[in-house]
């Protein structure tokens, strides 16, 4: 009897521990997963080209 009621208790604990830290994994993972750049999208760098100006600007 004892080692029933140890195991429930054991299966007790995992599904309080999933049902009060699940929810938060899973909106870390999304909101992590959004803002990870995408592996295909290559890094935007500055325009470092001189632009020299000659004239007037309509």
């Amino acid at each position: 009897m004892q080692i029933l009621k140890s195991f429930f208790k054991a299966l007790g604990c995992g599904i309080k521990f999933i049902n009060t830290y699940f929810k938060t994994f899973v909106l870390l993972l999304i909101v992590i997963w959004i803002l990870m750049p995408s592996a295909n999208s290559s890094s935007n760098l500055a325009n470092l080209e001189r632009i020299d100006l000659k004239g007037e600007i309509f």
